[in-house]
């Protein structure tokens, strides 16, 4: 009976013994992680994702254009053609605010040069103002009654498709230019993104 009470007053000082190990131990480990510093890849990750926004939001105006030239020229319903409308507008309303958001995304912790890239907030910003006009442009189609009223509207907002293409085209033309000429932290980036090497190509090749 006595080697039974002393095997179990061993068993449980063992265990408190580990216990008290594991509670030391947990805390060194999260310190350690929450000292970590952003890696490399993060800035590249962004980088990427800015291209592939830029690329996408570029790519839903053309399609935009293309399918309001079809819309005009064919002999689609009254519905046929508010679909059409909405459904373009909706994506191109889509891709703006990923960009958005993609681009005020800069990792935390990351190069400070990487701060430059403002102006390219201020770029999207400035095209994101005329799809605002064209959410109301592609509105005034969506309440069009009549065949007049819906050649009206569609004129309307062909005018403000070509203003937001403008927009855009500011935009990649500002975005150029940055990863082409930016602080060394952003082509860096840009230029280790599979994503930006069509943008990074042609900064390159320009004069």
């Amino acid at each position: 009976m006595a080697m039974t009470r002393t095997t179990r007053i061993a068993v449980t000082l063992a265990a408190a013994v580990i216990l008290t190990g594991c509670g030391d131990a947990e805390p060194a480990s999260n310190s350690g992680s929450s000292s970590a510093a952003p890696t490399p890849g993060a800035a590249v990750a962004w980088a990427n994702a800015v291209c592939t926004a830029s690329s996408d939001l570029h790519t839903s105006v053309q399609e935009a254009g293309a399918a309001l030239d079809d819309a005009s020229a064919s002999a689609a319903t009254l519905e046929q053609t508010q679909a059409t409308v909405r459904d373009h507008a909706d994506a191109v309303q889509e891709s703006a605010a990923s960009l958005a958001r993609t681009l005020s995304g800069v990792p935390v912790g990351s190069d400070p040069q990487l701060a430059v890239l403002n102006e390219l907030e201020t770029a999207s910003r400035a095209a994101q103002a005329a799809i605002e006009q064209l959410r109301t442009a592609a509105a005034q189609v969506a309440d069009a009654k009549t065949a007049e009223q819906l050649s009206t509207a569609l004129a309307t907002l062909k005018s403000t498709l070509t203003a937001t293409a403008d927009g855009v085209k500011a935009y990649l033309t500002k975005l150029h230019s940055t990863v082409g000429v930016g602080e060394q932290a952003v082509q860096e980036s840009f230029g280790s993104a599979p994503a930006c090497r069509e943008f990074t190509a042609s900064a390159t090749a320009s004069p």
